[in-house]
């Protein structure tokens, strides 16, 4: 099982971990490693710092051990059905159907977000809300430290592209779901990529 697949399966042990034991909750990382089959301590190491890097999980480093429970966004992202990604894994991880009645169904595992307002009115001739929400991703991901300059550019033309996409005619749904999927493994962008789902009228 390689780094991004097994930091994936960390954080859905942790999430039930957080279920059962509270949110507040730290957990033995050595612990959930060992349940996953991993006995190497350096390579437990890793896999926390790349979903404390992340911002996915916090992390109690000691001599005896690591300590974790999940942050905000880390609740956020396991919650959205997202996953982590590498550029050698681009599988898409989410799935969503999007209607006029904005229920948004996707494979969500713990929550299904179903929002309703009769007071919403979604179309593309009303861009404002979603470009908004492409420009505060940007300011984001230039402002994340735990990113790379080439990781930035990578993420920030995503966001670009999805822009592109949203403003034609006809946006294909699966371009749209390519880039959201991609913007999905950073976990700073979770909170955002919710709010853009809001706006998005039904694709075709």
């Amino acid at each position: 099982m390689g780094l991004i697949n097994t930091a994936n399966e960390f954080l859905k042990m942790l999430n039930e971990f957080a279920c059962s034991e509270g949110y507040n909750s730290y957990a033995d990382a050595n612990k959930i490693c060992e349940h996953l089959g991993m006995s190497d301590k350096e390579q437990v190491r890793h896999v926390v710092k790349l979903l404390e890097n992340r911002g996915l999980v916090r992390a109690i480093w000691t001599c005896e051990g690591i300590s974790v429970n999940l942050s905000e966004e880390g609740v956020i992202f396991i919650e959205s059905g997202y996953e982590l990604s590498s550029v050698t894994q681009q599988d898409p991880t989410v799935t969503m159907h999007i209607d006029q009645s904005t229920n948004i169904h996707g494979n969500i595992k713990h929550s299904n977000l179903s929002l309703h307002s009769g007071d919403i009115k979604q179309s593309l001739s009303d861009n404002r809300p979603y470009i908004q929400v492409l420009d505060e991703m940007q300011k984001v991901i230039e402002n994340d430290k735990s990113l790379s300059d080439e990781e930035k550019a990578d993420y920030v033309t995503d966001v670009e592209n999805l822009g592109r996409e949203l403003s034609k005619n006809s946006p294909k749904r699966a371009n749209v779901h390519t880039y959201i999927t991609s913007l999905g493994g950073l976990a700073s962008l979770g909170s955002l990529i919710i709010q853009l789902i809001q706006f998005l009228p039904s694709l075709s």
